[in-house]
């Protein structure tokens, strides 16, 4: 599909590049009746080429984007990444006016275990592109679990009485008087 919006724009592109310069070299002449009218004619020429350039890079841009979202959803993330990294090209940036692209490119990394250009981008849609997916990235990321600590509890009952405390709950028992006693023995008896 991509190759297919590359190749007609490419092709609009080079029927009106040839004609037009062709036509153009016949205004540009002093002897010519459209002479006077010569800085108008090119300004429009260069309209005529560079048209069907910007709106075939635009459905191109538009297709990139539309896969991008696809492959994001289904959790795919090198053709994700790769439908969506031109976006991020500086020359390509102004494509995505709403950072969507960007929003969906900084998943992908993020998705991908590249942190680093996850937050490269992230920073970048929140400083340039204000509005509903910048929005959503700053949303704070759910704690990761290696920051979750787990806490003791304290409310376990100890035997004040003869000075010994229980065991916690979260240790290993240390001696085997600690442990509790197998009931496979016991098992096996009612059985028979």
């Amino acid at each position: 599909m991509l190759g297919r919006i590359v190749l007609i724009t490419g092709v609009v592109t080079l029927i009106f590049l040839i004609p037009v310069p062709l036509l153009m070299s016949f205004v540009n002449v002093p002897t010519s009746k459209y002479f006077a009218a010569r800085h108008v004619l090119d300004a429009l020429s260069v309209l005529l080429i560079m048209t069907p350039f910007y709106v075939g890079m635009n459905y191109l841009f538009r297709e990139r984007l539309r896969f991008g979202r696809i492959y994001v959803a289904e959790s795919r993330w090198k053709p994700a990444i790769a439908a969506l990294e031109p976006f991020d090209s500086a020359t390509q940036r102004f494509l995505d006016g709403t950072g969507e692209a960007h929003y969906l490119l900084a998943q992908a990394y993020s998705g991908a275990g590249d942190r680093v250009k996850a937050e490269r981008i992230k920073t970048f849609v929140q400083k340039n592109r204000k509005g509903v997916w910048a929005d959503k990235l700053k949303v704070a990321e759910p704690p990761r679990v290696s920051v979750i600590k787990a806490s003791r509890s304290t409310d376990a009952p100890s035997n004040v009485e003869d000075g010994a405390s229980q065991p916690d709950k979260f240790s290993r028992p240390t001696s085997r008087t600690d442990r509790p006693k197998s009931t496979t023995a016991a098992k096996r008896k009612k059985r028979f």
